[in-house]
């Protein structure tokens, strides 16, 4: 296996993580993951403020105790699509670096193909000049 191609084997299960997430949201361009993460982050910042409101209304007194579950309620819910959404964002830039080393790796294999025909030139050259004397 060429040197380049080893980090990614060793890195096959990030890898699947990240394939997975661009299959379930459907993201095939740069264009759309760039999109989703636009919306991922405007998205956190309308419900942290959503739960910042909430809990300060979990400061407030005389709130009857169903209110207060239903706060508490409300507030684990947002916590847990922010989870999500900050998890969504993290892959959304590893997706975005591992592309641009991919790109970089396929010019490095290319080189490296390309040296090799160079070398295998250069060998036949050389076995054509000694077979002609």
């Amino acid at each position: 296996t060429p040197y380049v191609l080893r980090e990614d084997i060793r890195h096959l299960e990030a890898v699947d993580k990240q394939f997975h997430f661009l299959f379930r949201h459907k993201i095939d361009t740069a264009e759309e993951l760039t999109s989703y993460r636009d919306d991922a982050s405007q998205r956190i910042t309308i419900i942290s403020e959503e739960r910042k409101e909430l809990k300060n209304e979990l400061r407030r007194i005389g709130i009857p105790e169903q209110r207060l579950e239903e706060i508490k309620t409300r507030i684990g819910q947002i916590s847990a699509e922010l989870k999500t959404l900050r998890q969504d964002i993290k892959l959304c830039a590893a997706i975005v670096a591992r592309s641009l080393e991919i790109a970089n790796r396929n010019a490095q294999l290319k080189q490296i193909e390309e040296r090799e025909v160079e070398q295998k030139r250069e060998q036949e050259c050389k076995r054509g000049k000694t077979h002609i004397r």
